[in-house]
């Protein structure tokens, strides 16, 4: 989808005495498929350009052109913004709604979709499936990143990133890390999301074997001698605990 800008200006407070210049004759084109980078200080203008190329605001001067549509009109404005994502730097801060799948659900209620078409696409073509574009099951993520499906690695490193803010967010609660138990589908079977958060979790002294996490199988300790963390990969048996509790009830019944 390629965008176009031309001499694009835009003044905030035009004509009083806080008047300031953001965009001044700013000028790009971004061909189809291409990734483009923005870089500038705090107040540079960046995030007025990003809502201009966006739809949110019209440009006062200038053109800017999304996929063919001219945002300088506003009905081809609103349905070319029907083509743009824009993805928050920190999410969880921006959240309007309740909860975030009815925030998310915000934008395509607005453009008509049904409850079940939206429900379908959160719930079939959202979190792995809708970032890599490849699959919602993590397998397939991999193997595709690993063979330099660029959006694939983008999705892996959502997904571990998001596991380390958890235990991040732990850890401070609790006063430090002394143990990280791997476990669940993903946990139990995949070295290489194992290997990827402990990585980053070294600055904590989690230290792990890599011939214990590639190698060996069952429940096991991952880390080295010397972690300061100890790192475990355990199976989970939720039927196993059922019955040991259902047994425990009924032995003191």
């Amino acid at each position: 989808m390629p965008i176009e800008v031309k001499r694009l200006c835009h003044t905030y407070l035009a004509g009083t005495a806080g008047e300031k210049a953001a965009l001044k004759d700013i000028e790009l084109i971004i061909e189809k498929g291409e990734f483009f980078g923005i870089i500038g200080h705090t107040g540079s203008g960046k995030s007025t350009l990003l809502q201009h190329m966006g739809g949110i605001m019209p440009p006062e001067a200038g053109t800017v052109i999304v996929d063919g549509y001219d945002f300088a009109d506003k009905k081809q404005r609103i349905e070319g913004r029907k083509k743009v994502g824009l993805v928050f730097q920190y999410p969880e801060y921006q959240l309007f709604e309740e909860t975030v799948y009815r925030d998310i659900a915000f934008g395509p209620k607005n453009m008509g979709l049904s409850d079940e078409e939206i429900e379908h696409g959160m719930t079939k073509n959202g979190g792995l499936k809708g970032i890599s574009g490849v699959s919602g099951d993590l397998r397939y993520v991999l193997e595709a990143a690993e063979a330099g499906n660029e959006r694939a690695k983008l999705a892996v490193d959502v997904y571990v990133t998001g596991i380390i803010r958890y235990i991040g967010a732990f850890a401070a609660e609790l006063g430090g890390l002394d143990c990280l138990a791997f476990t669940g589908g993903i946990g139990e079977n995949s070295a290489v999301i194992r290997k990827m958060v402990c990585e980053r979790l070294e600055y904590m002294g989690v230290r792990l074997s890599a011939r214990r996490n590639t190698k060996e199988k069952g429940d096991r300790s991952i880390s080295k001698k010397h972690s300061k963390v100890r790192v475990y990969v355990i199976a989970a048996n939720e039927e196993l605990g059922v019955a040991r509790k259902t047994y425990g009830c009924e032995k003191n019944a």
